[in-house]
C-alpha cells in the first residue's frame, strides 16, 4: 500500500512539470514562427529602378560594384554592395532609394 501511495504521489508531482514543459515548447515554437529572417538575393545594378541605380552609382563614385545584394527584412528592402576601389575592398549599405544607410 505504501508503494502505491508513493507512486501516485510521484506521478502527481511529475504531471504538472510535464505540462509546464509542453507549454514552454509551444511558446518557443510560436516565437520562432513569428520572427522573420532577412531574405538575401543577388541582384544587378541594371535590374534596379533608375533613381536607385543612379544614387548607388553616385555614392560608389570611382569604385566598382563587384556584388550587389538585396536584403528584405519585414517587408523593408535595403541593399549591400561589395565595392572595389583600386586595391581596397569595402561594403556599402543603402536603403531602398539608394541613399547610404547608417
Amino acid at each position: 500500500m505504501k508503494k502505491l501511495i508513493v507512486t501516485l504521489a510521484i506521478a502527481a508531482l511529475a504531471l504538472p512539470l510535464g505540462f509546464a514543459q509542453t507549454t514552454k515548447t509551444k511558446s518557443a515554437a510560436k516565437t520562432v514562427a513569428t520572427s522573420t529572417k532577412p531574405v538575401r538575393q543577388t541582384v544587378t545594378l541594371a535590374s534596379l529602378q533608375a533613381p536607385t541605380r543612379d544614387a548607388i552609382t553616385k555614392a560608389v563614385g570611382a569604385g566598382k560594384v563587384t556584388k550587389l545584394v538585396s536584403v528584405t527584412t519585414d517587408g523593408t528592402v535595403s541593399y549591400e554592395a561589395a565595392v572595389t576601389t583600386g586595391k581596397k575592398k569595402s561594403t556599402m549599405k543603402f536603403d531602398a532609394s539608394g541613399n547610404p544607410a547608417t
